[in-house]
């Protein structure tokens, strides 16, 4: 019962193995989730490292979240720290991380009220950023070259 409990969650909304794990043996105890969770990773239904880059993915295009924000959020997920990774540089490149930074950051200045010269507001434009995962560095030359 809990492998078509378990396909049914999935056919929700994709999970992590462990956070299927997680739901499945807080309704049917720990050994039918791990069975169920075995059973359709054997069967190729469930995969940490497509889950993996499909939510960074979206995380990244749609939510604009920078690369360590979406690795804490995988990890608090129960993904393995070698798949974030891979997730991570498969679809984030650097060069890709600056400019979504830009546009989160051009995103937040376009809100009424915000100057871009406002110390009060380059100040709030660096914690939105760093909140969203990006780091130090590439806020400090955003926040430099975007004014």
């Amino acid at each position: 019962m809990s492998v078509k409990a378990a396909m049914d969650m999935l056919a929700r909304r994709a999970m992590s193995a462990a956070t299927l794990r997680r739901k499945l043996a807080a309704r049917y105890g720990g050994e039918a989730a791990g069975v169920a969770v075995d059973t359709l990773l054997a069967r190729g239904l469930l995969n940490d490292d497509d889950y993996a880059a499909a939510y960074a993915r979206d995380r990244f295009e749609r939510g604009g979240y920078g690369r360590a924000r979406i690795a804490r959020e995988l990890a608090a997920k129960g993904v393995n720290s070698a798949r974030v990774r891979a997730a991570l540089d498969a679809v984030i490149g650097e060069d890709a991380e600056r400019r979504r930074a830009l546009e989160v950051l051009d995103r937040f200045f376009a809100a009424p009220g915000r100057d871009r010269n406002s110390d009060r507001d380059r100040s709030a434009a660096y914690r939105h950023l760093a909140a969203r995962g990006y780091p130090e560095d590439l806020i400090g030359d955003l926040i430099g070259v975007s004014l």
